[in-house]
């Protein structure tokens, strides 16, 4: 638990006399590299999350209606939605060929002209506060939220870069991807240890 150049020095030469060492490999840095960048994205998730909590609290709070509409909130068209629009009585006041032109190019078509009137219905009909500290704080959730989808995408592609490097047989393992194949390979370390 102390640390000063004397114990230092006394704690490598035992390791030394006793032979209780491994040879640094290239591919160590590999896995140092692997476990920092690991730890890492489940942070970034874990950040991810908690605004997705507060994302739905706010929602749940001034527009509740829209749960109706969207199975997932956390889809592209609701993020587009909600980030053009955010007030219930915005959305309301849209035009209707403009709300489905929006709905249309952030979910390749999927919406029709009825999907939009039910939208503006539930608009017209919510029973959710109007709060304009909620309206600004579920426009920054979102952009916290996709901000984070961004970083973890750069991750998860040096994640992948290396462990190309690596080339480690756990890939041929039927379930295992490169974020969980990355995650055990850079935990357990070098296997020739056990």
């Amino acid at each position: 638990k102390t640390k000063n150049d004397k114990v230092d020095t006394f704690l490598i030469a035992q390791c030394l006399m006793l032979k209780k060492y491994t040879l640094f490999k290239p591919q160590d840095a590999l896995l140092i590299q692997l476990k920092t960048l690991s730890r890492y994205r489940s942070d970034l998730v874990n950040s991810r999350s908690k605004f997705k909590l507060q994302l739905v609290a706010s929602i749940d709070l001034v527009f509740p209606e829209l749960r109706t509409f969207f199975y997932d909130l956390h889809c592209k068209t609701s993020y587009s939605i909600l980030s053009k629009y955010t007030v219930p009585s915005n959305l309301l006041k849209a035009r209707t060929d403009s709300l489905l032109s929006l709905m249309n190019n952030s979910s390749r078509g999927r919406y029709t002209f009825d999907d939009c009137l039910r939208l503006k219905n539930l608009a017209k009909n919510s029973i959710g506060l109007k709060q304009p500290a909620h309206y600004f704080k579920i426009k920054m959730s979102i952009g916290q939220i996709q901000y984070i989808d961004e970083q973890i995408y750069t991750v998860e592609a040096e994640i992948k870069r290396i462990m190309d490097e690596i080339n480690s047989p756990i890939m041929s393992i039927p379930g295992i991807g490169y974020v969980l194949g990355a995650t055990i390979i850079s935990e357990i370390g070098d296997i020739s240890r056990f």
